[in-house]
């Protein structure tokens, strides 16, 4: 796969995701939950992604989340050529929590979710997880529906991510690049 970089500047946000031939991503987008997010999808995903995001956080976090959602959902939108399977799932239990992750790569982009979280996480909107997937599915193209359950809010969107990078794991067949799937490399 060529090197791919996408940028998205706006009046609210600076956003860059490109691959990154390394052994773990770097995130930066100045949220640092957020961050931790996209660290799991990128290492299940096993697209070693850069995405570096400046927005408008004194505002709020909407922007960032969503336009890195938009230039995430395009980057997938633009190397669809090597997607080996259309229609995947995947499971993630964390503790308390669990997700069921499907994806149809359909040419329809939605989103559809069956649980609602609590408002906010620490330094985190959690109500902004269904954003971000919004974003994603529309600029990717991509039909996703979550369904996922649990206590602890932390695990719950955790398992999301988790889940979400091994769903696009299996669309482009990726295979694993660390003994162990685990970002601490210790069971």
């Amino acid at each position: 796969m060529k090197k791919i970089k996408l940028k998205r500047k706006t009046r609210e946000t600076n956003i860059i995701v490109s691959l990154i031939n390394k052994k773990f991503p770097i995130i930066k987008t100045g949220i640092g939950f957020f961050d931790h997010m996209l660290e799991q999808f990128s290492f299940n995903s096993k697209f070693i992604l850069n995405i570096i995001a400046k927005g408008d956080l004194k505002v709020d976090q909407h922007h960032t989340v969503e336009d890195v959602g938009i230039v995430l959902g395009k980057f997938f939108k633009k190397i669809k050529y090597f997607v080996k399977e259309r229609y995947v799932n995947a499971f993630v239990a964390m503790d308390d929590s669990m997700t069921n992750f499907v994806i149809d790569v359909s040419g329809r982009g939605n989103v559809f979710f069956n649980f609602k979280l609590k408002k906010t996480l620490r330094d985190f909107n959690s109500e902004l997880v269904f954003e971000f997937f919004k974003a994603f599915s529309i600029n990717s193209k991509y039909t996703i529906h979550i369904n996922n359950y649990g206590n602890d809010v932390h695990h719950r969107i955790e398992s999301i991510f988790k889940a979400f990078g091994i769903a696009i794991k299996k669309i482009f067949k990726k295979k694993n690049i660390h003994n162990i799937n685990s970002t601490k490399f210790i069971i």
